[in-house]
C-alpha cells in the first residue's frame, strides 16, 4: 500500500484502472450484477416464502462458496483454496456459530 498524503486510497488511479483495463470493468459488472439478481432472489423469497428461509439461503450461500473455492481447480493447477484441517475447524465453528 502507498501513503498518499495521509490516504491510502486514490480514487482517480483506481477509476482510470478501472477504464483502462476491460477485465477489471467486466467482472465489475458481473459482481454489481450478481448481487443485484441475489438481492432480487432475497425479496421474492421473503414476499413469497418467509424471512427465516431467506435467512437459511444467506447461509447456504456461504457454504457453497467455501464448498467452490476447496473443490474447483485454479488456473495454474491444484485448487482456488487449500484444505487444512485445523484452519477448516475454526472456520467451521465460527460458521456455526454466525448461523
Amino acid at each position: 500500500m502507498c501513503d498518499l498524503n495521509g490516504f491510502l486510497d486514490d480514487p482517480m488511479a483506481a477509476t482510470l484502472q478501472v477504464f483502462n483495463n476491460w477485465q477489471i470493468l467486466l467482472w465489475g459488472c458481473v459482481s454489481i450484477l450478481s448481487v443485484m439478481l441475489f438481492n432480487v432472489n432475497g425479496l421474492i423469497l421473503t414476499q413469497n416464502v418467509s424471512a427465516t428461509f431467506r435467512a437459511i439461503w444467506d447461509a447456504m450461500r456461504t457454504i457453497i462458496i467455501t464448498a467452490c473455492c476447496y473443490l474447483l481447480p485454479a488456473p495454474g493447477g491444484g485448487t482456488l483454496d487449500t484444505f487444512v484441517l485445523k484452519n477448516a475447524l475454526v472456520q467451521f465453528t465460527g460458521f456455526g456459530i454466525l448461523v
